[in-house]
């Protein structure tokens, strides 16, 4: 598909669009608006934070949160150091979530606030577990402390991308892409329109931003790939992506954003959130 000397990097893409569009809003959650501009500089300062504190390429960072702009701020962070964001299912117990922690190998985790005290009931027994980072005061205070810059080395089209399944058969298990496949395969490769004119080098996606971008709701969780994928199209495209304050699915309120954002797109996951909208409508 493409010639040698081009790689195709989650990280760099995205720059690539930030740097275009700096300005263009990226994320409203609640009452958090950030342009790609904020977005891009808040997902430096996290990698940096997390490299401060040890991590580095190819090590795995957790991801237990809620939907909100720190878990697209963890997943871009993680990509930026040539690191691995992990989708940690917050629906899970004790043994679960010590299984995956051990079957991933995470060396890090960003999460909830209100996770701590069961993340205290585990880690003695994930001890490859060096790093454990608090959304709230603790997040925001990490990331004034770290730079703004974006000093990383080259990357690669061959750093890794991974998903958790949720184990419907069987325990659950990472599946693994690589940059360059999760972005043709599933991120829309540079297309707003899906209509399979992939981009062929990373520079042609300034000429096919689209203005304006395509707005969207994504109702699913972001441990799940529809609303991980959804996000990244968009942000690959230009887009923001709309979630609803706190995170959680809640009718109503999706459908005031819609009509106050103007949104174009909603992201659904079947009946059991294609009915209750249907309802509230």
């Amino acid at each position: 598909m493409t010639a040698a000397n081009i790689t195709f990097n989650l990280a760099d893409l995205f720059e690539a669009v930030a740097d275009t569009v700096p300005e263009r809003e990226a994320v409203v959650f609640g009452d958090v608006r950030l342009t790609y501009r904020e977005l891009d500089e808040r997902a430096t300062r996290l990698a940096h934070a997390l490299a401060a504190r040890g991590i580095g390429p190819a090590d795995h960072v957790g991801l237990w949160m809620y939907n909100g702009n720190e878990y697209l701020e963890g997943m871009l962070a993680a990509f930026k150091l040539r690191a691995v964001p992990v989708n940690v299912n917050y629906r899970y117990v004790e043994d679960e979530l010590r299984y995956l922690f051990t079957d991933a190998d995470l060396k890090a985790v960003v999460h909830e606030p209100e996770f701590a005290s069961t993340l205290d009931l585990i880690r003695a027994e994930v001890p490859q577990l060096r790093v454990a980072l608090a959304k709230g005061v603790e997040y925001e205070e990490a990331l004034a402390a770290a730079s703004p810059d974006r000093d990383f080395g080259p990357r690669s089209g061959d750093d890794l991308y991974i998903l958790y399944t949720g184990g419907t058969t069987g325990m659950p298990k990472g599946v693994l892409w690589r940059h360059e496949d999760i972005f043709f395969g599933a991120m829309g490769g540079g297309d707003p329109w899906q209509m399979g004119n992939w981009i062929t080098a990373v520079e042609e996606l300034a000429a096919r931003v689209p203005t304006p971008g395509m707005t969207a709701i994504s109702t699913p969780p972001l441990m799940h790939a529809s609303a991980q994928w959804t996000a990244f199209h968009l942000f690959f495209t230009g887009g923001k992506v709309l979630f609803t304050p706190g995170g959680r699915f809640d009718p109503l309120e999706i459908l005031t954003i819609i009509g106050r954002e103007k949104a174009n797109m909603v992201v659904i996951v079947g009946d059991a959130m294609g009915r209750p909208i249907a309802d509230a409508l």
